[in-house]
């Protein structure tokens, strides 16, 4: 398990260690490249495959010089990486988000960028996608998925539905601070209207990965407009969603649980609190545990 960070907020690259045990404990600081320090802001690991089934791990970070999207990969399981070089993208963050499609044929990687030719909003936030056909080598030039004018999405994270055949999209919205998901039914080729996340979504930096049986686990930030706080989340998905359920509240000796109910075909989570988070979630009623009333 590796971890890569930078000097300072939105700072030099560099910084990188290893954990051999899950996590428990990490290695001194780890030998990179000398350029590395030249690239600055949130570099992002990535495990990729190309078509033809080599697998390398990549560092993707935010600006070099040049003030385009860096990367450098590896071919041996981290042990060595190759110089920080441009993929050629201007971005505002490097790849939020990278998913295979078309069966492994290709990567799609959706990140946030300035709106191209905006000269009064100097840090509008438009959702663009790019696709790497060679497993993350070369990307093609960003296509814009998402401007909402005013509106500021960023930060998306796609996740594929259990059955394979859609894609979901989160995202981040930094001016009303209400998270936002797109759907895609032809492997990100289009992408669905926005609309508002259930409000126990309600975050920016989404971070989904699925688990045993199909569920999903979500960690994200919950923005300080939010009150009360949400917890943080594990979610199951049958592959829609919905506008938020009815919801009740019910306080218990320790701590008040909402309870949503839901149709099929709806998200539905549950608090890691309540049941072990790779506990398969039905389609019909999902509870969500809190430390103060919804």
């Amino acid at each position: 398990m590796y971890a890569v960070w930078t000097y300072g907020h939105g700072g030099g690259c560099g910084p990188m260690k290893r954990s051999d045990d899950g996590g428990k404990t990490w290695s001194e600081l780890l030998p990179v490249p000398e350029n590395w320090k030249d690239v600055r802001n949130c570099p992002s690991l990535y495990r990729l495959t190309d078509p033809q089934g080599n697998t390398r791990l990549f560092v993707f970070a935010g600006q070099g010089p040049d003030k385009t999207m860096q990367q450098s990969f590896s071919t041996d399981e981290g042990k060595t990486w190759t110089p920080m070089t441009s993929n050629g993208l201007l971005t505002v963050m490097p790849f939020c988000t990278i998913v295979p499609v078309e069966g492994g044929r290709k990567l799609i990687g959706l990140s946030n960028t300035r709106r191209p030719g905006e000269t009064q909003d100097k840090t509008s936030n438009i959702i663009t996608q790019s696709e790497s056909t060679d497993g993350g080598l070369t990307w093609s030039p960003w296509r814009t998925l998402l401007d909402l004018g005013p509106l500021k999405p960023c930060e998306p994270a796609v996740v594929r539905s259990p059955d394979g055949k859609q894609l979901l999209c989160l995202m981040r919205e930094n001016v009303k601070h209400i998270s936002l998901y797109m759907t895609s039914e032809d492997e990100g080729r289009t992408w669905s209207a926005p609309k508002p996340t259930p409000p126990g979504l309600n975050g920016d930096r989404h971070m989904i990965r699925t688990v045993l049986m199909g569920a999903w686990w979500c960690a994200f930030v919950t923005p300080a407009q939010a009150a009360p706080p949400a917890p943080t989340l594990s979610h199951g998905w049958d592959g829609t969603m919905t506008s938020p359920p009815v919801e009740t509240a019910s306080t218990g000796s320790n701590s008040s649980t909402a309870t949503r109910a839901a149709t099929a075909a709806t998200l539905v989570w549950s608090s890691c609190q309540t049941a072990p988070w790779w506990q398969p979630l039905t389609s019909s009623t999902a509870k969500v545990q809190s430390s103060t009333p919804w």
